[in-house]
């Protein structure tokens, strides 16, 4: 069964979350890292959800949208070290990994994705705690 996994960016507290729980029709959110601590609840609108894309990366962590990730080149997909935010494409209904300046690589590019990332990919940050990644997409870019 595919494990179905999001955290949140609280815009109040400015930090990352597990979500424990999506209360959809009191539109909100509990937030936590695990069953020890209380649960902080949340409006819906108070957070960025992000889902985890179901694959880890070379280090064993898990991807979720919004990671910054690097991708170590050397194959023809990719030919160069490169980083890039991962994405979900509502256009091509699929994760990608997208650069700066608008390219993308589909997941379904790779012939074995959970191969591909668990050798090359590694989660760098977000685009919530490590906004300087992102000025440095810009400058590579």
């Amino acid at each position: 069964m595919k494990e179905i996994t999001f955290r949140a960016w609280d815009k109040i507290s400015k930090e990352i979350s597990n979500v424990k729980i999506l209360d959809i029709f009191k539109r909100r959110v509990g937030l936590g890292w695990n069953s020890y601590d209380g649960i902080t609840w949340r409006n819906i609108e108070d957070v960025i959800i992000m889902h985890y894309i179901g694959l880890k990366d070379k280090n064993g962590r898990e991807i979720y949208e919004g990671d910054i990730v690097l991708i170590d080149g050397g194959d023809s997909l990719v030919g160069i070290k490169q980083q890039y935010v991962v994405r979900y494409d509502n256009m091509n209904t699929s994760y990608c990994f997208e650069t700066n300046n608008g390219d993308k690589i589909y997941l379904t590019s790779f012939g074995n994705p959970d191969f591909f990332i668990k050798n090359k990919v590694e989660v760098i940050g977000n685009i919530y705690e490590n906004p300087e990644l992102i000025i440095l997409l810009s400058d590579d870019a």
